[in-house]
Parts: structure tokens; C-alpha cells; sequence
């Protein structure tokens, strides 16, 4: 008999790539769709919308007890109220991380941000504040309201579920620390697409792409201020069509009307295939977060041949770097390339990170598939 997974997800654009990731797997595979409109349509046929809190929401929960595995992508507020609620569930539960569904705690998120944006942000005044009000009154409003924390809700939930998914040991390393071993069991699972039909040419504009999206996450600032500082004149193309920080877009744009860099916002939505044609036409690419974020942008670059600078505060360099792409950091490598007009791949290079990659995703999603097997035998023999 196959074994029974339930998939539930509310990301859209992810859904294909789960469905394709799975599929080579000998398991039968429900598919829940959980988003109050559905904007998914593309295989409807095997996907269920569910609303949240609707008659079917609560009836697949009390239907996951027929299941050997469930499959959260994104533990967000719906899918930590299905693990709450769950009752004898002899079920392994495994949480695809994203990022958000950690990187939002006080203990993760403070120190995300770069100097430069906490002062483009006002954030020292505001952090004190912010501190004092969700560690100090908000608990005690809480408690006499009779309130369960959103916090509190995620860690129990997390105590509950048995696999945390991650593309590599490093972030999981470092998460796991800083939340004093409190994850769940590591297990290797990356949602990528296989991006195969990306060209790389070594034809390159001379132009940086800086950032993923409008997130402050991003410190964009940092990167103009570099580049201003170097004398840099190609231009700099920075997304800022995705992202709700509404202060941050006006202070951001604000801020850089006082520097000379050839700035070039990218505000309206564009479909797949024509972002990725802007991110091919770039010679680099610089996302300086501190945090695990835009590894769709990252792999579309280097799939590319666009030369790709991390930080090395974020935990994903140490990883990109370990399983062999040619990748560089912020922080040594921008300066010097920049002053000696060495932003651009090699022709090597943009071969070998295109390997890289495509082996990196169809290892880490066969041994995914293999442990999942395993994990069902071990489930069946107990």
C-alpha cells in the first residue's frame, strides 16, 4: 500500500514545483490549498481550496489521522492552529520552513537590520519601545484577557512536529541556536524549480541588481551608499514591486534621491519569464541580508551567469558556498570588485554554477523522497 501524504500549502506560485517535487515518489498524494480566494488554478484537478476556519478546514483536520505524513509549507497562524488541534495523531509531521514562519520571534528578528537601515527607520527609539510593549504589556494583557499568544501558539506547534525542512544544515544550525534547540529534526528539502529553460549569456549589461523586493530586510541602503562611495557608474536596478513596509518604501526613496549611483525602481509586477530576462541582462546581483530570503532570485542569477554577492552575516553563503557554487560576499569581495571592474563571471564559473545547481536539486529532492519512504516503512514496521 502507498504511502498517505497530505500536503498543505497557501503559496501559489510554489504549488507546481511541490506537485513536480513529489511526483517522482511512489506515495498518494492529497493536496489542500488553504487561502480564502483561490488563486490557484493550474492543476485544479488535484489541488482542494480549503478556507481557513470553514466546515472543510476542521474536516481535514480531523481527517489527518488517516494520513502517515503531513507536510506543512509555511507554519503560519492556519496551519499552527491544524497542529494544535490535532488529537491522536499518529501522523509524522513535517514543517517546510520559508523564512517568516521563524524570522518574525523577537529572539530572530532583532539585529536583521544593518545600522544604516535602523537609522533610515528611526528604529532605535522604536526598538525600545517595541521591546518594552511585547515583552512587558502585552503578555500581561494577555493573561487577564485570556489570550494564547500567537508565540505561544508556534512553539507549541513546534513541539509537535517531528521534521523541520531546510535546503542545508547550515541555517538549521543557526536557527536551532538561537531558539536553544528547540527545532525539530533536520531533513534536507529544497523548493526550487529546475529553471531549465534559463539561457546565460556572457553578454552583460553593466548594471548591479540590489535586493529581491521593497523589504527593509534587505538593507538596500548599505549597497548605495557602498556604490556611491566607489564611484560606481553603471546603473542599479533595485525591485521594490513586492513589499507592504509602507514607511520604508517613502523613507528609502526619500534617502536615495541623495546620491549620484543611477538608481532604476522596478514598482509594477512583471510576469516569471520577464523577470528573469531583467535579472539575465545584469552583471551582478547583491542581496544583503541578514537572514535566509530571495533564493528564487539568487538561484534565477546564477542559473543566469549573474555574479551573486551574499552576506557573510547571512547562514546561506556558508551553504551556497559548501556545495560548490562560485559565489561571493559583500563585505571583502564588492569593493575590490567593483574598483577593479571585475563584477562579471567568468565563462567557467557561470558553467559551474549552472551545474551546481541542478545537481544540488535533484540530490537534495531524491534523498527527500528516499527519507520520506523511510520514514513510512519505519511508521508501518512499528
Amino acid at each position: 500500500m502507498a504511502l498517505k501524504i497530505i500536503h498543505i500549502f497557501n503559496h501559489d506560485k510554489f504549488v507546481d514545483q511541490y506537485i513536480a517535487n513529489i511526483k517522482p515518489g511512489n506515495f498518494e498524494n492529497t493536496f489542500i490549498f488553504l487561502k480564502n480566494e483561490n488563486t490557484y488554478s493550474a492543476s485544479s484537478q488535484i489541488v482542494k481550496h480549503v478556507v481557513p476556519y470553514s466546515k472543510d478546514y476542521y474536516e481535514i483536520i480531523e481527517e489527518c489521522v488517516l494520513y502517515d505524513i503531513i507536510i506543512l509549507y509555511d507554519l503560519d497562524k492556519e496551519k499552527i492552529n491544524i497542529v494544535n488541534r490535532l488529537q491522536y495523531n499518529n501522523a509524522t509531521i513535517i514543517w517546510v520552513f520559508y523564512g517568516a514562519d521563524l524570522y518574525s520571534l523577537p529572539e530572530l528578528k532583532e539585529r536583521l537590520f544593518s545600522d544604516e537601515t535602523v537609522n533610515l527607520l528611526d528604529l532605535n527609539i522604536a526598538r525600545n519601545i517595541s521591546y518594552y510593549f511585547k515583552r512587558i504589556i502585552r503578555p500581561i494583557y494577555q493573561y487577564f484577557k485570556g489570550n494564547k499568544s500567537s508565540i505561544v501558539a508556534r512553539r507549541q506547534a513546534i513541539a509537535k512536529i517531528d521534521f523541520f525542512a531546510l535546503y542545508g544544515r547550515e541555517e538549521y544550525d543557526y536557527l536551532n541556536n538561537k531558539l536553544k534547540n528547540k527545532l525539530p529534526q533536520f531533513i534536507e528539502y529544497l523548493v526550487a524549480a529546475t529553471f531549465t529553460s534559463i539561457p546565460y549569456t556572457t553578454e552583460k549589461s553593466d548594471s548591479i541588481l540590489v535586493g529581491n523586493s521593497a523589504s527593509p530586510y534587505n538593507n538596500h541602503i548599505d549597497i548605495i551608499k557602498k556604490l556611491e562611495k566607489l564611484n560606481y557608474t553603471g546603473r542599479v536596478t533595485i525591485p521594490f514591486n513586492y513589499g507592504s513596509n509602507k514607511k520604508y518604501i517613502e523613507k528609502f526613496r526619500d534617502e536615495i534621491k541623495k546620491y549620484k549611483v543611477s538608481i532604476c525602481m522596478l514598482d509594477n509586477f512583471v510576469a516569471l519569464d520577464e523577470y528573469i530576462s531583467l535579472i539575465q541582462q545584469h552583471s551582478a546581483a547583491v542581496f544583503y541580508s541578514y537572514r535566509q530570503m530571495a533564493m528564487g532570485n539568487i538561484f534565477i542569477a546564477l542559473c543566469s551567469g549573474v555574479k551573486v554577492y551574499l552576506s557573510k552575516q547571512n547562514p546561506s553563503l556558508s551553504w551556497f558556498e559548501r556545495v560548490g557554487f562560485k559565489i561571493f560576499n559583500v563585505e571583502t569581495d564588492l569593493e575590490t570588485d567593483v574598483l577593479t571592474s571585475n563584477l562579471k563571471l567568468s565563462k567557467e564559473s557561470m558553467v559551474l554554477n549552472r551545474k551546481v545547481y541542478y545537481q544540488v536539486v535533484k540530490d537534495i529532492n531524491s534523498g527527500f523522497l528516499t527519507k520520506l519512504a523511510e520514514i513510512g516503512k519505519t511508521k508501518r514496521s512499528a
